[in-house]
């Protein structure tokens, strides 16, 4: 299965705009005191985003022939083009994807990279566009390197976590119950906690409500995200 993933992710933008859109009037007219949007924060989730992207482009520069060394010496298997390899490769990321996640909130090293995503105190579609131009410094490159390894080519690498990134969208927000149900991203209305002269840990959160520090749900992965028991 053949795509190109960089204009699948250019032709999804209109749609990420009409659903921030939808979701900012939606609330306004059935929630108005819950405040889930600030101009201010969308405005600045949406400027991290194309510069997470131009930091990613550079760095595959360098990451890709790592990718390529892997797959021309280490690959235990070659996968034809096909939905076969399509549906192997997207489970392989996703649980590949789930111990970056659980790691990034585990590891001060990663999560001094990942905190920028859990840094804003709404919940809202716009706050998938909230990246960090730093994890190529943290290396989250490094944990796909057993999808070469599998035996996926690096262009297939880097579709597939473009993919998984556009389709990380649709479950930030509250208005689906995706998120609700899933552990995937714990942003709450909570300040993220660096876990240094705190008591807390990375990844553990305080909400601004209560002053209650919580630590961090089970699920972290970025499509599979069975619901939670209440």
């Amino acid at each position: 299965m053949q795509f190109d993933a960089e204009l699948l992710l250019l032709a999804m933008a209109p749609v990420f705009l009409a659903c921030i859109g939808w979701e900012a009037w939606r609330v306004r007219r059935t929630r108005p005191a819950a405040r889930l949007h600030s101009w201010r924060d969308t405005l600045c989730n949406a400027a991290l985003a194309p510069m997470q992207q131009a930091a990613d482009k550079l760095a595959w520069l360098a990451i890709i022939p790592v990718y390529a060394f892997f797959y021309e010496h280490d690959r235990i298997h070659t996968w034809q083009p096909g939905w076969l390899s399509f549906v192997v490769l997207f489970i392989a990321r996703d649980l590949l994807y789930y111990v970056f996640h659980r790691c990034s909130h585990r590891v001060r090293w990663l999560w001094a990279a990942h905190v920028v995503h859990h840094s804003s105190e709404r919940m809202n579609f716009s706050t998938a566009l909230r990246q960090s131009l730093m994890y190529p410094v943290a290396g989250m490159w490094v944990f796909w390197i057993p999808l070469a390894i599998l035996g996926f080519a690096p262009q297939q690498i880097i579709a597939i976590v473009l993919l998984d990134l556009a389709f990380q969208f649709f479950v930030h927000t509250q208005r689906n119950g995706l998120h609700a149900r899933s552990g995937a991203h714990s942003h709450a209305p909570a300040r993220a906690l660096s876990g240094i002269g705190s008591g807390g840990k990375p990844g553990d959160t305080i909400s601004p409500a209560t002053g209650e520090q919580s630590g961090l749900n089970a699920n972290h992965t970025a499509a599979f995200q069975p619901p939670r028991r209440p």
